[in-house]
């Protein structure tokens, strides 16, 4: 694939992250794990996806989970590998995105919360992927925190 000379000036004009152009909401520290008593309902910010959900999503659901754990393992490819397939437990989208409900994994800044473990019923995880977009096409940031249980 070529680039054109115009397409390059632009693309490099446009190639560091805006930071400020993210949603305030989505600045602060990544959380911990859903705050306590957080529901669904809490100003349309919590979903918890629905088995069909995570199966139209599950390969960015995968992604972000063999991510999560890839933080965790000093980087060891192998143990990575012996640790998939993973289980998808449970996963909670928070966004203050107003979108139908099995739209909000596609939303531009979310957090996802994912249990998850790892092959034969292994060890459990728990994973936050905070994905924020900065409205420049394809610029995304992804910040991820993942904890044994």
């Amino acid at each position: 694939c070529t680039i054109s000379e115009e397409e390059k000036v632009e693309r490099d004009l446009c190639a560091a992250f805006d930071r400020l152009a993210v949603d305030d909401f989505f600045k602060d520290d990544i959380p911990d794990w859903v705050p306590d008593g957080a529901t669904a309902s809490d100003n349309l910010q919590y979903y918890e996806m629905k088995e069909s959900d995570v199966e139209e999503h599950k390969q960015w659901l995968h992604l972000y989970a063999e991510l999560a754990l890839f933080t965790t393992l000093d980087r060891f490819l192998d143990a990575l590998r012996w640790a998939q397939p993973f289980e998808l437990r449970k996963i909670i989208v928070q966004t203050r995105e107003d979108v139908e409900p099995k739209k909000k994994a596609k939303a531009e800044n979310a957090v996802f919360y994912i249990a998850f473990k790892t092959r034969g019923g292994g060890v459990h995880y728990n994973a936050i992927i905070r994905r924020t977009m900065d409205g420049t096409p394809d610029h995304m940031s992804l910040e991820v925190k993942c904890m044994r249980m």
